[in-house]
């Protein structure tokens, strides 16, 4: 039976196996994968050869959707690869087409968390390498902070990649279903903070106002420290006002330890965009430098 349907695959190689007869085979069981595997990276690597890079594109596209979705996970994480591979050498930008592409293979992807966050992470780098933003695509990096927040111990990565998605709205819907309220309030600072440090003033107030907004319809206890921080920094970054902006940071420091990235972000990026403060210099990171 297996010698059987590998002549007829061999057979029909040679035409083109039409993409019904690919899927048959893949569910045929791990022989007629590996099969539909060659044929779809061989197929793909041909028209990648000849120019045909659109092409191409599909093709590994349509391997990896079709091994993925059989749970030939190691086949379908190579034809990904392969789809990211052409797309970056060939400095492609993403379009509608491929959006919608990428979003069946992370809707494919959604209970293999890890595989997700590979390709999600592969997808975000793509974009920041041949697209015209420099940070990348926004809603690439909204869906990478979607998948890293389900996943323990990143969500203050998830966080830099909302900012970097400008998706206050989806953030703050995930903050406000923190049930520490301490944990709330530590993780909206790092948000606000992420937000100033890309210098992205109005997305950082739609973040505070929301939250604020949210946490009295569910009547929530009243901010503390950490929210009066919030709300006299955006206060101080929408006016020129270095002095009170050091005063402020010196005087919340004791609040602000919770994470080391709030003080790094406000030492640096923040002070430095939002008030032209040149940040310390790193004396090792100087030394390293030098050293090279």
């Amino acid at each position: 039976m297996a010698l059987r349907r590998k002549k007829e695959a061999a057979a029909k190689s040679g035409k083109e196996m039409v993409k019904g007869d690919l899927e048959s085979l893949v569910s045929s069981g791990p022989q007629g994968a590996y099969e539909a595997l060659q044929l779809f990276r061989s197929k793909a690597q041909r028209l990648r050869s000849k120019g045909d890079i659109n092409g191409a594109i599909k093709e590994a596209s349509n391997g990896a959707k079709c091994l993925l979705k059989h749970n030939y996970d190691h086949a379908g994480v190579e034809m990904n690869n392969l789809f990211l591979e052409i797309l970056n050498e060939n400095g492609i930008d993403i379009n509608a087409e491929l959006r919608h592409t990428i979003n069946e293979i992370d809707e494919i992807l959604s209970e293999k968390r890890t595989l997700r966050l590979e390709f999600l992470k592969g997808c975000v780098k793509w974009t920041i390498k041949c697209g015209s933003r420099e940070l990348g695509d926004p809603k690439m990096h909204v869906h990478l902070a979607m998948c890293l927040w389900d996943l323990e111990g990143q969500q203050p990565t998830a966080i830099y990649h909302f900012a970097a998605g400008e998706d206050s709205d989806q953030l703050c819907r995930k903050i406000v279903g923190i049930e520490d309220h301490l944990k709330r309030e530590q993780t909206l600072t790092l948000g606000v903070c992420h937000f100033l440090a890309l210098d992205n003033l109005k997305d950082a107030n739609e973040l505070f106002a929301l939250y604020t907004k949210l946490c009295k319809s569910r009547g929530f206890p009243k901010g503390g420290e950490l929210i009066t921080f919030c709300d006299y920094l955006l206060q101080t970054c929408r006016r020129d006002a270095t002095p009170l902006y050091k005063q402020l940071v010196n005087a919340y420091k004791a609040h602000l330890d919770f994470d080391e990235n709030v003080g790094t972000l406000l030492t640096g990026p923040v002070g430095q965009r939002m008030f032209g403060i040149q940040p310390r210099p790193n004396m090792m990171s100087m030394l390293q430098h030098m050293l090279n």
